[in-house]
């Protein structure tokens, strides 16, 4: 009986176990087909190792193919990457050129280097100490001292605006504005205004050591007892120049104030010299608040203007406001501390007469050139005649007087409700022909016209013509044929 063997054994243990298990008569014809099998088992075991290898082979193949593909994809990769990172570099070092100079990630001489997104400087870059740069958003922390902003080099620090130097500091400390070579510890050039001090108080104030300079004024200087000079200028023009608000101060002298609507122009206070005004370097000595000295120049020593108040102020208690010396150490004309005028030349004025101012009676409504007569009801007082020939006519309102005396008024008292009585000298009057023509050369009296004037008659006793007494207010300088008018009259009462 035959067996099945286990399809696990080999070509030749299949082989033996037919030969074993074969009669004996069959054996040879066994072997036989043994072989056989056995050959073509070993036909089908070669194709199919031939057939593994090749398969393996063409895996192998594959294998090596994708890898190689994947190679050249990577190698495309790294090389794109490396490009774009090289172009975005370029370009990067591009857009931070200016003006033709590259920018470095090292701080390197003649190179932009970037700040960092902080608008900072990286660590990197920081000094060894540690102390950081000056940034563009400003600086915290810093220490007045270790930290600052300059050189270390005995060279000049320069502020530009729009590439223009605008300030500068020298190694000496000197800081110029406008000027490239600054000679004192502030100078300031400029085509119009150098130095403008705007305040409600002191607008600009200078102070020979530590002193005290109060008030209100445009420009102060205060020496003290160092024996200097308060405030000094020295120009071609005008030497120094106070203003309080937008005053014009034009003109061409040692000193000028102008002090608008309120206010002192020029303020300097000194032991010696308050304020000092020079043309041309004129030396200007002597012991004075103010001064100023022209020399040869045809302006004026002192210049003072104002629109509403003071163009100039003198105060003292005693001696002379006003002393004028011509020349030098020769008084010419003064003004003393009570008032008095002296002068030597004598005195011209824009007026033609003398006249007091006197009470008007009534408060009646004079006009310039009215004949005045005295009230004898109020004492006191004028008022316009009324009567021909009056005894009472005391002279006529004055159109422009030369000088008025105002009785125990001061120099600033109020004249309201009072007339300019013209008693002396030439006046404008207002005259009538009512008596007849008037010629020049007629003494004149009050008229029966009120306010006006006209031609006195003579009573002849004995061949003489004899004026009513006290009634002649003058003598006519000019003619009047008819009518009423105005002419000039010499003024002479009796």
């Amino acid at each position: 009986m035959k067996q099945r063997l286990p399809l696990v054994l080999s070509a030749t243990a299949l082989a033996v176990a037919i030969l074993a298990a074969t009669p004996v008569g069959y054996a040879a014809e066994s072997a036989v087909q043994v072989v056989k099998f056995a050959q073509r088992a070993g036909f089908a075991t070669r194709a199919g190792l031939a057939n593994r290898a090749t398969l393996a082979t063409r895996a192998t193949l594959a294998t090596r193919a994708t890898n190689a593909t994947n190679a050249t994809r990577a190698t495309n990769a790294t090389n794109a990457t490396n490009a774009q990172t090289a172009q975005n570099a370029t370009l990067a070092a591009n857009a931070m050129a200016v003006n033709g100079i590259q920018a470095s990630t090292t701080p390197t001489a003649g190179a932009l280097f970037p700040l960092g997104a902080d608008a900072k400087f990286p660590a990197s870059v920081i000094p060894s100490s540690g102390a950081p740069g000056w940034t563009l958003s400003g600086n915290a922390g810093t220490t007045p001292g270790p930290n600052f902003l300059g050189t270390t080099d005995a060279q000049a620090l320069v502020f530009k605006t729009n590439n223009n130097e605008a300030m500068r500091i020298e190694p000496s400390g000197n800081l110029g504005l406008g000027t490239t070579a600054p000679i004192a510890k502030l100078e300031s050039s400029a085509a119009d205004i150098a130095v403008l001090g705007t305040s409600a108080a002191r607008g600009v104030t200078g102070r020979l050591g530590s002193i005290s300079c109060p008030g209100q004024y445009a420009v102060g200087g205060c020496a003290g007892d160092s024996g200097g000079i308060g405030t000094f200028g020295n120009s071609t023009t005008r030497g120094v120049v106070g203003t309080l608000g937008a005053t014009s101060c034009a003109g061409t002298y040692g000193v000028g104030g102008c002090g608008g609507s309120a206010g002192i122009g020029v303020l300097g206070d000194s032991t010696t010299r308050g304020v000092v005004g020079t043309l041309g370097g004129t030396s200007c000595a002597g012991a004075y608040a103010v001064g100023g000295c022209a020399g040869g120049t045809v302006a004026a020593g002192v210049f003072g203007q104002s629109a509403a108040t003071v163009a100039v102020l003198a105060v003292t208690n005693t001696g002379n406001l006003f002393v004028g010396q011509s020349p030098e150490g020769t008084n010419k004309a003064r003004i003393d501390a009570t008032g008095k005028g002296f002068f030597d030349g004598g005195t011209q004025t824009g007026g033609a007469d003398y006249a007091e101012s006197i009470p008007i009676a009534g408060h009646a409504n004079l006009q310039p050139g009215d004949v005045l007569t005295a009230d004898a009801r109020h004492g006191l007082a004028v008022g316009r005649s009324r009567s021909a020939a009056s005894p009472l006519v005391a002279g006529v309102y004055s159109t422009k007087p030369a000088v008025l005396a105002v009785g125990q008024h001061g120099v600033d008292d109020s004249l309201a409700g009072e007339a300019p009585v013209a008693m002396v000298g030439v006046v404008p009057t207002k005259v009538s022909a009512e008596n007849g023509a008037i010629r020049a050369g007629d003494l004149l009296t009050t008229a029966g016209t009120p306010g006006h004037a006209m031609k006195a008659k003579a009573t002849v006793i004995r061949g003489l013509k004899i004026y009513p007494t006290g009634a002649i207010l003058g003598k006519a300088l000019q003619p009047l044929k008819r009518g009423t008018g105005v002419i000039n009259v010499l003024l002479m009462l009796r």
